[in-house]
């Protein structure tokens, strides 16, 4: 074969298989497209917490306040999707630590937010931290990484008493595909992530660990080191002339 020919005959190839492969990523990002528009799925955060024990016999109180969010991560909460993920959260914390035999008051929006007889009343004040990450992957997938933080502040200084971190399983989601990756790996924002992300594939994923971590909080909470920090605690306020 005529070396012109031979030439004419790869380019030919070459277009075909970039026109197929072209066509196999349009087709990709269409059915990626097509699953980030359903509908919104809304989470079901569900946990049923010990057998309860003495109320209050622990002789530790503790004011519940909202999840707290990081910068650049706080519409997540907002989508429909987690529409009852705070709530759940605030309300299966409340019962975790009533059926340690701990005391609970609220719960509230925000530390600002809780009135001075709740906090002369408490020892401690909750706050839940969930950060999540995505790192992009092939074929219009990402992973989703994270953690569950549960921070212990004294209720008046505001000093960090005790924190637990409890690490997400990753789990697969898709993504439009919009954005490009930075060179480390990670989109250049998480709004990238977030806005490029199926926020059904999302909620989902953390609905189906939801019971796991709520349980392994539960195993790290105790009564009787609430009441050692709890000791700490009227130590620190008498340091600091309350």
């Amino acid at each position: 074969m005529p070396k012109k020919h031979l030439v004419v005959l790869m380019l030919g190839l070459l277009a075909f298989i970039h026109a197929d492969f072209a066509l196999a990523t349009s087709q990709k990002q269409q059915e990626a497209a097509k699953k980030w528009q359903e509908l919104p799925y809304v989470g079901n955060f569900s946990y049923t917490p010990p057998a309860q024990e003495t109320p209050a016999a622990a002789g530790v109180t503790f004011a519940i306040v909202d999840l707290y969010q990081t910068e650049g991560f706080a519409p997540w909460l907002a989508w429909p999707q987690f529409a009852d993920f705070n709530a759940a959260l605030k309300r299966d914390l409340t019962k975790i630590f009533e059926a340690k035999g701990l005391s609970v008051r609220g719960s509230f929006d925000s530390y600002e937010l809780i009135p001075f007889q709740d906090k002369k009343m408490s020892d401690m004040y909750v706050i839940p931290v969930l950060e999540l990450w995505g790192t992009p992957g092939k074929d219009f997938e990402y992973t989703v990484s994270g953690k569950f933080t549960i921070v212990l502040k004294e209720i008046i200084t505001g000093e960090l008493m005790w924190s637990k971190v409890i690490p997400l399983s990753g789990f697969s989601a898709q993504h439009l595909g919009t954005f490009r990756p930075k060179e480390k790996g990670n989109f250049d924002t998480i709004s990238d992530f977030l806005n490029t992300g199926n926020r059904n594939d999302v909620v989902k994923g953390i609905e189906k660990q939801y019971p796991d971590f709520m349980a392994t909080m539960a195993k790290l909470i105790d009564a009787e080191e609430m009441g050692i920090i709890k000791k700490q605690c009227r130590e620190i306020r008498s340091k600091k002339g309350y």
